[in-house]
């Protein structure tokens, strides 16, 4: 069966998520800038200050996209026992006779099977993330233990592994974050969104590999910027939101 080409659910799940993102990165972004230490050379994640304040809007973030899901899920299901499970073949049939352009362009199964992929990558994935950036946080907090930072060339050294080894931190949530988008553009048949994701690898491939973290003086501030962090934070906000945006624009029901 269908729903009517008016209900917003998976989108609107991808869209409200994205904004959630955008406000623990901008908040996340604020308590550095205002935590940060300016004599200190080491990377903000050593912080213990800063660290505390990340996990609190990592658990916040995790719990309130489980709750969007959650809502959406219960949506779609309100909306799929209104009619018995036997019938849904042959109202599917009648639907697609009788009104093919009231109704929406992928079956309640088919959105129901998008709405478990998302929910997995925003949610599970996401869990993932959060427990192997500790890991990550562990083999940056030993590897400093063992450099004499006043040692410029130990110094450089460390700077070196932590610039190389940044961006693996981020590879498993960015390609999680790019199936979705490549698996919904296989459901949908939308070629603009395949490309998107190819895009997107290649964008990330080049960021990690070849352009070096820069640091730039804001406020009298030392500013690190890591492209592939930043790549990584726009998908997840502007990117996703990007997404619910396009599925919402051109294509009914999803």
């Amino acid at each position: 069966m269908y729903i009517e080409h008016d209900k917003r659910i998976l989108s609107k799940a991808i869209s409200v998520t994205a904004v959630v993102n955008a406000v623990m990165t901008a908040g996340s972004v604020a308590v550095r800038f205002l935590l940060k230490d300016t004599s200190s050379v080491l990377p903000d994640m050593l912080d213990d200050a800063f660290w505390a304040y990340q996990g609190i809007f990592s658990v916040f973030q995790i719990a309130v996209t489980a709750f969007i899901f959650w809502c959406a899920w219960r949506q779609l299901e309100h909306y799929r026992k209104m009619i018995p499970m036997d019938d849904y073949s042959e109202l599917a049939k009648l639907q697609e006779e009788v009104m093919p352009e009231e109704i929406s362009n992928l079956s309640t199964y088919s959105i129901r099977q998008l709405l478990e992929v998302w929910a997995f990558i925003l949610i599970g994935v996401r869990i993932v993330y959060d427990i192997f950036t500790i890991t990550y946080r562990r083999f940056v907090a030993g590897l400093s233990s063992q450099v004499d930072i006043t040692n410029i060339n130990e110094l450089q050294t460390f700077s070196a592994i932590y610039n190389g080894s940044h961006s693996f931190k981020y590879i498993g949530m960015l390609i999680a974050l790019v199936l979705g988008i490549l698996i919904t553009g296989v459901f949908l048949n939308d070629k603009y969104l395949k490309i998107a994701a190819i895009c997107l690898t290649a964008l990330f491939i080049i960021a990690a590999t070849f352009v070096q973290i820069q640091t730039y003086t804001i406020f009298n501030h030392e500013i690190a910027i890591v492209w592939s962090s930043v790549i990584f934070h726009l998908l997840q906000t502007v990117g996703l939101y990007g997404v619910g945006i396009y599925l919402k624009k051109f294509y009914r029901g999803i």
